[in-house]
């Protein structure tokens, strides 16, 4: 019996049809995290289409996610339609999770902006090769400087020391590096948003396997709110 079921999976795993999923430059809690291996709930939901499915994680910096996709480095990663200038060449599948950027700043003082006018003449955390609608259109009249990092954590270390006023991130994002680093008495989310935009998983056309499995799946997981239950255990 052992042996026919080794056979299966062996058999299994020749037929299986391989992704490359971008696996980011660095973490993006709860959805990517890295540390001895990857995890988080993108990682989860793409568990689930093993054996059938092989994910191949590469890590591919946020400045060269398209030119990756384009030349075939990488099948699929987490992207939206406003990230990316390869539209017609890729299939856009909804997490159905809104991911909202809003302004963090520090508890002392008294910043509490309510539109971007506020934040005339200010240095603002950002994540670098990250596209930021609120300040694209904005940020040339307001006079905005871009203190750019590599990681959500290095940005809540330079506000944390006052090196920039505000930091502009996803809630989930910021409120995990928040939790993590125990600054809940040092750093505040305002009202303000930035922009807020429907987090979708990003797939080369070509990979009609894979994109009709990962959409069932999802849908599915949509209907029975397991990816928001799966956000919140990797919050918790």
């Amino acid at each position: 019996m052992k042996f026919f079921l080794a056979l299966f999976s062996y058999i299994s795993i020749l037929g299986a049809t391989e992704i490359k999923f971008n696996s980011l430059d660095s973490d993006l809690p709860p959805f990517i995290i890295k540390n001895n291996d990857i995890s988080g709930v993108i990682p989860s939901i793409l568990k689930k289409l093993s054996p059938t499915i092989k994910i191949t994680y590469i890590s591919v910096p946020r400045k060269r996610v398209d030119d990756s996709l384009k030349f075939k480095q990488i099948d699929a990663s987490l992207l939206t339609p406003q990230w990316t200038k390869l539209n017609k060449d890729l299939i856009f599948i909804p997490l159905g999770i809104d991911y909202t950027n809003y302004i963090f700043t520090l508890k002392s003082g008294n910043n509490n902006p309510t539109s971007m006018k506020q934040v005339q003449g200010a240095k603002v955390c950002t994540r670098r090769g990250y596209i930021y609608p609120g300040l694209r259109k904005e940020g040339s009249s307001l006079k905005i400087k871009r203190i750019d990092s590599n990681s959500e954590k290095i940005m809540l270390e330079l506000l944390s020391r006052g090196r920039c006023s505000y930091l502009i991130g996803n809630k989930h994002v910021i409120n995990y590096h928040i939790k993590k680093n125990k600054l809940s008495q040092k750093i505040k989310r305002t009202n303000l948003v930035t922009s807020e935009v429907q987090l979708q998983i990003a797939v080369r056309k070509e990979k009609s396997k894979f994109i009709a499995k990962l959409r069932s799946l999802i849908q599915k997981m949509i209907e029975k709110n397991e990816i928001e239950s799966l956000i919140q255990s990797f919050m918790n």
